[in-house]
């Protein structure tokens, strides 16, 4: 686990924006959709895939604005998408 924490260092303020952002999409974006389409899953599953791919595409931007890419946003942005189906789908669990 120590191994798995280093890696993400002292979490710097991007990659808690990147999670946050990644969750409330997914969430948002699934509770939108479950008020349109039959299958509340289905709708979850829609804005996760919504929110991680934002945030994958939002990678290559920062590399023509002075960014970097990073690996560490990616696994940020799909834990948070994560986290975002996971509290979105509780009511209809």
């Amino acid at each position: 686990m120590k191994k798995i924490l280093n890696w993400f260092g002292n979490l710097p303020k991007d990659k808690v924006l990147h999670f946050s952002v990644s969750a409330i999409i997914a969430g948002l974006v699934g509770a939108v959709l479950t008020h349109f389409m039959d299958d509340p899953q289905v709708a979850m599953a829609i804005g996760g895939t919504a929110a991680f791919t934002l945030g994958v595409l939002k990678e290559p931007i920062d590399l023509f604005t002075g960014g970097e890419m990073s690996a560490r946003d990616i696994v940020a942005d799909a834990l948070g998408s994560l986290t975002g189906l996971g509290i979105g789908i509780i009511p209809f669990v």
